[in-house]
C-alpha cells in the first residue's frame, strides 16, 4: 500500500540558505558581515522581499561548506542529470566508471539539511549499484533507511523506491513480493504526471519477468507487448533478447508452440552473432522445454544437450537443463539404464552442488515410481512430496510441481490410496489458482 505522504513544498533558495545557516548556528549578522552587507537586508531576503546575487551565492556556499554542491535551481537540475547519467552507466554494466562517479556524487548527502530529493535519489540509484554488485546486505540497509522517509518523498523518489524494493526481491527469487512493489511503482507512474521517467519500459520489463516467473502467462504477455523496443537499442543491455525469450516462454506455456519456436530460433541466431553464450544457452534450453511440453522428446533432448555444452557445470542453469534432459529420457528410454546413469552422476563431483543433489534425487525417485519398484515407492513418494515439490514451488516452477503431483496421482490410483489422491488433487487446484 502506498503511504499517505506529507505535503512538502520545495524550499526556495533563500529558505534553503536560512535553514542551513541555522543548522550551522550562523546568525544573520554573521552572514551579513561575510557578504559585506547589513542584517536588515538579510532579514528582507529571508522574508522573500529581496534576492541574493550570484556573487553572494558563491560566498554563502563557501561559508556553509557546500562548495561544488547544488544550491540554485539551475545547479539542482544539472546535478540531477548527473545522477541519472550515473544510473545509466550502472545499467550498462560499466562498473569501474560507476564506482568513480559514486565517489564523486556521494557528497550530495551533505546537502540534506536544505534538500532531501537529491540525497534520496543518490541513495536510490546507489541501491541499483549495490544490486548490480550483488551486495544485498548493503542494499537492504539503504532500503531500510529510506523506508523511514516515505511520507516526505517526492512522487519521483517514491516511484524509484518501489522499483528498487521490487528488484531487491526479484533478484532473490521472491517474485510475489517483487510484484507488489512493481505494481505500486506502476500506480505512481500512471497517477502522477508531475515527473517524467525513462524507467517506464524497464518497469514493464520487470513486471513481465515477475509474471513470467510466477507463470501468470496472460499478464506477462500484456506487459511484454507494452515495451517499446526502440528504448533498448544498446546491445550491451541485452534487454531485447531478454524480452523476446520471455515472450517465447509465455507463448509455449499457453500452447503457442509455432510462435515460440520462431522467436527462440531468432534469439539463438542473434545471440550467436554477438557471441553471447548465456543467451545462446537460454534460447536452446527453452527450445528444449518447449518441445518437452509438446511431447517431442527426442527434439527436446537434442536441444538440452546443446545447452549443456554451453552452461558451466555447477550453475543453476546447467542443473535445470540436466534435469529436463533426463526427464525427457524417462519418456523414451529404458528406465534401468537411466537409473544407472543417475547413480554415476550422483557419484561425480556434481553431487556437492545443492541444486544437482535435489534434481538428481528427484529424478531417481521419479524413475522408481515409473518402474513401480515397491521397495522404493514409499521413500520416493515422501521425497517428492516433502522435498522436490516444495523446492519447485519455492523457485516458482509450478508447472514442474504439477507434473510431479500428476506422477504421484498415477501412483496413488495404481495403489488405491484414494485419501492421498484427494489431498494431491487439492494441492494441484491450489497451485493452478496461484497461476491464474
Amino acid at each position: 500500500m502506498i503511504p499517505r505522504r506529507e505535503n512538502t513544498e520545495p524550499l526556495t533558495l533563500e529558505q534553503k540558505v536560512k535553514k542551513m545557516r541555522k543548522e550551522r548556528n550562523i546568525t544573520q549578522y554573521e552572514l551579513a558581515d561575510a557578504l559585506a552587507t547589513n542584517q536588515a537586508r538579510i532579514s528582507r531576503i529571508e522574508k522573500g522581499y529581496d534576492k541574493y546575487t550570484k556573487r553572494e551565492i558563491e560566498i554563502i556556499k563557501k561559508l556553509l561548506g557546500i562548495e561544488g554542491m547544488p544550491l540554485t535551481e539551475f545547479e539542482f537540475t544539472s546535478f540531477k542529470k548527473r545522477l541519472h547519467h550515473w544510473l545509466g552507466i550502472i545499467r550498462a554494466g560499466r562498473m569501474d566508471e560507476a564506482a568513480k562517479l559514486r565517489e564523486e556524487l556521494s557528497n550530495v548527502v551533505n546537502i540534506e539539511p536544505y534538500d532531501k530529493e537529491l540525497p534520496m535519489l543518490f541513495r536510490l540509484f546507489e541501491i541499483t549499484y549495490l544490486l548490480t554488485e550483488r551486495d544485498f546486505e548493503a542494499a537492504e540497509k539503504n532500503l531500510q533507511m529510506l523506508a523511514n522517509s516515505l511520507r516526505t518523498m517526492s512522487n519521483e523518489c517514491l516511484f524509484h523506491y518501489n522499483c528498487r524494493v521490487g528488484s531487491f526481491h526479484a533478484m532473490q527469487n521472491r517474485h510475489e513480493e517483487a510484484l507488489i512493489y512493481y505494481t505500486q511503482a506502476l500506480e505512481i507512474m500512471e497517477q502522477n504526471k508531475d515527473f517524467s521517467t525513462n524507467d517506464e519500459p524497464l518497469l514493464y520489463y520487470n513486471l513481465a519477468i515477475s509474471y513470467t516467473e510466477l507463470e501468470h502467462m496472460s499478464h506477462a504477455i500484456v506487459f511484454i507487448n507494452k515495451i517499446p523496443r526502440s528504448k533498448f537499442e544498446d546491445d550491451t543491455t541485452n534487454y531485447i533478447l531478454g524480452i523476446d525469450i520471455a515472450l517465447a516462454i509465455n507463448y509455449y506455456k499457453i500452447g503457442m508452440y509455432r510462435e515460440a519456436e520462431k522467436i527462440l530460433n531468432d534469439c539463438f541466431v542473434r545471440a550467436n552473432s554477438v557471441d553471447n553464450k548465456f543467451f545462446e544457452g537460454l534460447a536452446l534450453q527453452n527450445l528444449g522445454i518447449m518441445h518437452r511440453y509438446a511431447e517431442n522428446w527426442e527434439k527436446a533432448i537434442k536441444y538440452f544437450e546443446q545447452a549443456l555444452d554451453i552452461f558451466d557445470k555447477g550453475t543453476y542453469r546447467h542443473a535445470w537443463t540436466l534435469y529436463f534432459k533426463i526427464r525427457c529420457e524417462v519418456e523414451i528410454s529404458k528406465l534401468f539404464d537411466l537409473e544407472r546413469e543417475l547413480i554415476d552422476i550422483m557419484e561425480s563431483p556434481l553431487k556437492k552442488y545443492d541444486d544437482y543433489s535435489i534434481f538428481l534425487k528427484t529424478l531417481l525417485h521419479t524413475i522408481h515410481l515409473n518402474r513401480n519398484m515397491t521397495r522404493y515407492n514409499m521413500n520416493a513418494v515422501e521425497y517428492i512430496e516433502n522435498v522436490a515439490i516444495p523446492h519447485f514451488i519455492e523457485y516458482n516452477n509450478r508447472l514442474e510441481a504439477l507434473d510431479l503431483y500428476e506422477l504421484l496421482e498415477r501412483h496413488y490410483l495404481r495403489t488405491n490410496k484414494l485419501k492421498q489422491s484427494l489431498k494431491g488433487n487439492r494441492a494441484m487446484l491450489e497451485i493452478r489458482k496461484r497461476m491464474v
